[in-house]
């Protein structure tokens, strides 16, 4: 089930909208694929033996498949979400539940993957943010290393957009032309990058809307 549309802002752009890994639902697989090679093998065995496991077969296969049933449905209805302004974990199958972390709150994204992980393309996400919710852990993404750049990429054009709007409010206030809005532009970004200082960022835009 893809995350719904109606849910995003007006000018929220959807990035990335992905299911968890496969490895969510192979142990589930594995064991009723294997509990069902079992039932066939016994049901064609000779003998009370061969028959009494045939029924306990039956009885775990039955067992396994709603287990399968299940995981199936929280896989579908799990949705891992980066937009244009903050990410979005949303599960539940009946009742809905998740987190939400805005990019602007974001410190650091650390991915985690173990050998195997690596091989088959999966990993974990730990999240550092401003937010309530502090550290948040992510399991069972797809192309965590991947996933990773892709929010550090969307945090940086959500915070360069957000450099442009206060540059044009404070241009367009002192009645300042295009020059000046690419020029405050790049003084909130030396700011923000740690190049120049509060009163050094506060004495150039003094000096270039004089």
């Amino acid at each position: 089930m893809a995350y719904p549309k109606n849910l995003l802002t007006e000018d929220e752009a959807l990035v990335l909208d992905l299911k968890p890994h496969w490895l969510t639902i192979a142990p589930q697989a594995l064991i009723t694929v294997a509990l069902l090679v079992l039932w066939i093998r016994a049901s064609i065995g000779n003998g009370w033996l061969w028959q009494g496991l045939s029924y306990i077969a039956v009885a775990a296969l039955v067992v396994s498949s709603l287990w399968l049933l299940a995981a199936l449905a929280r896989w579908f209805t799990t949705n891992f979400v980066v937009t244009s302004e903050r990410i979005v974990v949303r599960a539940g199958v009946f009742a809905k539940s998740g987190i939400e972390i805005p990019l602007g709150n974001i410190n650091t994204v650390v991915f985690k993957q173990s050998i195997f992980e690596r091989i088959v393309g999966a990993g974990d996400l730990v999240i550092e943010s401003a937010s309530e919710g502090g550290q948040q852990h992510i399991t069972d993404v797809r192309n965590p290393n991947s996933v990773q750049q892709v929010i550090y990429r969307c945090k940086e054009q959500l915070e360069e957009r957000g450099r442009t709007r206060s540059a044009h409010a404070i241009a367009n206030a002192v009645g300042s032309g295009p020059s000046a809005v690419s020029e405050l532009a790049t003084l909130h970004r030396l700011l923000q990058d740690g190049a120049i200082g509060r009163d050094e960022f506060e004495r150039l835009k003094a000096k270039l809307l004089q």
